[in-house]
């Protein structure tokens, strides 16, 4: 084939390097043919040191594999959003896959996908097969099954599938519909359509998000989606629970990052282009009451999980202070009102 039918799009932020190849290689290994896929790579702000150790590695495993890898380089910063918004504008495949930097693909896995590839292009949205290890340490160990996530083999919306998902049109029993956030917390594992991608990217204003970004980046690519797909039994993704991550992290916070961190309240103005694209008052408000909820689990963990979050000389009063500048005194009070109220009997 000469068209390039998937784009993998990777992040990299002061990654280990030996995660970084192992994920890289996982995708070159993947079983498609050199000439139907691609990487973009994007470091979203390391340093010059650690830059020139990653093109040193993307060298060496295009040299192994003659793999076509694009680099991209930020020099500040980003964000994982913004990050990925960089990636699709290099890419030329049809479909683009996300892969987290410290996942990886399961070896040979998308040569079902080429094999199928007739039946799966056209829709928006194809959800592959994936299993999570809860234990990073132990990469065979932990699998846990995605099969409780039923939903319907395919769906074509009359308006958008962020609509249907929040309606629960396309789930195939109450079961798998409580379960609907944790279909659009995860954007691995899917091929998207490049074109629902550039559409969505010209309208959603630059936003600076290194938290939930999942979330933020699920709800846009569905509000744009018309048509999904199931296909779990192409098992392709190991997605690797994360316990350097923010919410999950062992190294604490000092006062810079966490500014850096509380950036959902960013994120209001992207979301408002799905009120605009849906035209649907309860899908709006659904997604609000989500966002207030998030917010306010994440504001419960900040009180509860203080000492392990924060280095020791970072003053509270400065934490609670730099809140209020990012979400404004109402919305603190709010937070604070509901922290009261659930706790009250505790």
């Amino acid at each position: 084939m000469s068209k390039i039918l998937i784009s993998f799009c990777v992040i990299t932020y002061k990654a280990d390097l030996e995660i970084t190849k192992k994920c890289l290689e996982s995708i070159a290994k993947c079983g498609l043919d050199n000439d139907d896929f691609e990487i973009i790579l994007h470091s979203d702000g390391d340093d010059d040191a650690l830059t020139k150790k990653i093109k040193e590695l993307i060298s060496s495993i295009q040299t192994k594999y003659n793999t076509n890898i694009i680099f991209i380089h930020s020099e500040s910063n980003i964000g994982i959003f913004e990050s990925r918004r960089k990636c699709v504008g290099a890419a030329h495949g049809e479909y683009i896959f996300h892969v987290d930097g410290d996942d990886y693909v399961v070896e040979g896995a998308f040569k079902q996908i080429r094999e199928r590839y007739d039946e799966l292009c056209g829709w928006d949205i194809v959800q592959l097969g994936y299993k999570m290890i809860a234990d990073p340490d132990d990469r065979d160990a932990n699998f846990v099954n995605n099969e409780i996530y039923r939903f319907v083999p395919e769906f074509k919306s009359d308006t958008n599938m962020l609509c249907d998902l929040l309606h629960d049109k396309v789930y195939a029993d109450k079961e798998a519909s409580a379960h609907k956030w944790s279909y659009l917390w995860g954007i691995w594992s899917k091929l998207i359509s490049k074109k629902v991608c550039d559409e969505m990217y010209k309208v959603v204003p630059h936003v600076y998000c290194n938290l939930l970004e999942d979330h933020l980046g699920l709800y846009l690519i569905a509000a744009y989606s018309k048509s999904y797909k199931c296909v779990f039994d192409i098992d392709v993704y190991r997605y690797i629970a994360n316990n350097e991550s923010i919410t999950h992290g062992k190294h604490k916070m000092n006062l810079g990052k966490w500014k850096s961190t509380i950036s959902m309240h960013n994120c209001r103005d992207a979301l408002k282009s799905c009120e605009i694209i849906t035209c649907d008052a309860d899908v709006w408000k659904d997604i609000k009451d989500r966002c207030e909820m998030i917010e306010a689990e994440f504001f419960e963990k900040m009180i509860y999980f203080y000492d392990d979050w924060f280095e020791p000389s970072v003053n509270k009063i400065d934490v609670i202070n730099s809140f209020i500048d990012a979400f404004g005194l109402e919305d603190y009070n709010r937070l604070t009102v509901y922290f009261a109220k659930r706790h009250a009997n505790d």
